[in-house]
């Protein structure tokens, strides 16, 4: 904190403004870590009150812009005892719960959200709670989770639950790589790509085609390294690929619900 406090005082003079009026001009310039080291002045002093508070909160919105999220809970932990209103205990609950959804630790996001439903009361926490946890479940394919909170939820639409009603089908990736082993190219056709099953069937098909002729021949060793390499290479690149496929098309299909959901939602608010 001490260093913090020597290279803003070094920065620019601070003479006929406060700290405050300093960092809400760099933030407005766009220059997010300046300002932050001046939130940083302004709770070293330890003035207290009302500019502590904006200290505070303006220092989180400059690790939102510089989309460092996961610095914000640590950040709200060494602050929290500054403040004894419930109000504010709120706010900080709020924006720790937001930053670990937008940093994608999900399952964190989830818990403060949970806390914060048992240690507050009213209708602003159940709000923003039910949202983040609902998108937070989201996020993690937990889609029936979700939809229980939602259907609690009294401010939501009904346009929510007819997106729950419509959940997408996601496949297996076991089964893709089942059928990859059994069935040359068969993983591709049930990842939906058909051109590169084609492709997979024709390459493993040339390998064997290669060593029963090398074989026939009589050239033993190319039929096993030449041919056997490449009907075996391929076949197990297919495994792996057929696997990679079905786990795109499944991350397309949660990413395009999800958002689905995410629009309802917001409009709902």
């Amino acid at each position: 904190m001490t260093c913090i406090f020597l290279c803003a005082t070094s920065i620019v003079s601070a003479q006929g403004y406060s700290w405050m009026n300093i960092a809400d001009s760099f933030y407005s310039q766009g220059r997010y870590f300046e300002a932050s080291v001046y939130c940083e002045r302004v709770l070293f002093a330890q003035e207290g009150g009302r500019a502590t508070e904006e200290a505070v909160f303006l220092k989180i919105q400059c690790y939102k812009q510089q989309r460092e999220y996961l610095k914000i809970p640590r950040f709200i932990q060494t602050v929290q005892q500054l403040f004894s209103a419930d109000s504010l205990q709120q706010a900080l609950a709020y924006e720790t719960a937001l930053a670990y959804y937008l940093a994608g630790d999900f399952d964190n996001a989830l818990a403060v959200a949970d806390r914060a439903v048992l240690r507050f009361a009213g209708a602003n926490v159940e709000r923003w709670a039910s949202l983040l946890r609902i998108l937070s479940l989201n996020e993690l394919r937990r889609w029936d989770d979700a939809a229980a909170i939602a259907g609690k939820a009294g401010f939501l639409s009904d346009s929510v639950q007819y997106c729950y009603a419509r959940q997408p089908h996601l496949k297996s990736e076991d089964k893709a790589a089942w059928l990859a082993t059994f069935i040359p190219g068969g993983g591709h056709f049930y990842a939906g790509r058909a051109a590169e099953g084609l492709a997979s069937i024709g390459i493993q098909a040339l390998g064997v085609y290669y060593g029963i002729i090398s074989w026939q021949q009589k050239h033993y060793i190319s039929a096993w390294l030449v041919g056997g390499g490449i009907a075996g290479s391929f076949h197990l690149g297919g495994v792996r690929r057929a696997q990679e496929l079905v786990r795109i098309y499944n991350n397309r299909k949660a990413a395009a619900f999800n958002e689905q959901v995410k629009l309802q939602l917001l409009r709902s608010f």
